[in-house]
């Protein structure tokens, strides 16, 4: 299967899905080690596949967990360049609990290129966040989060 991730001229298309990991407080967010800001684990999904399917695909490359993936959130078209590149993305965001147990073992690591982190939601502001509109979000109502749709 092919990611949709279409180029069209100057412009990138990108199709993502994304996870909202939390435990209590504590929310994980992962980044290149060559940039400087964090984002949600997550990725692009493939032609034929369903957001939630291509969320549960993966985490599971990502973090080598099979987890299961909840409610479905929000939708967010968002508007970026990645160096000279106009991307308009399209991502879905969905809920993801843990246990502290399986999150205190499994998904504070980094490897080569990639580093997952926990981070606590009432600090996002002091941190650099990828989509910028997530730290308003996530910090106003982690409890209480609720399905919309927002353009950036």
């Amino acid at each position: 299967m092919i990611d949709l991730n279409i180029e069209t001229g100057n412009h990138r298309l990108n199709i993502r899905s994304a996870a909202i990991v939390t435990v209590g407080n504590q929310l994980l967010l992962n980044k290149q080690k060559a940039e400087n800001h964090w984002y949600l684990p997550g990725g692009r999904v493939k032609a034929g596949e369903s957001s939630k399917d291509a969320l549960s695909r993966e985490l599971f490359e990502e973090l080598g967990l099979r987890l299961e993936i909840g409610d479905f959130l929000f939708v967010c078209e968002n508007f970026f360049s990645i160096g000279s590149q106009p991307v308009h993305e399209i991502g879905f965001y969905f809920k993801v609990d843990l246990q502290e147990d399986i999150a205190e073992k499994a998904l504070s690591f980094s490897d080569d290129k990639t580093i997952f982190q926990w981070h606590e939601i009432s600090r996002l502001s002091n941190i650099a966040v990828k989509p910028e509109f997530l730290k308003s979000i996530l910090s106003n109502s982690n409890q209480n989060l609720k399905s919309y749709y927002c353009v950036l």
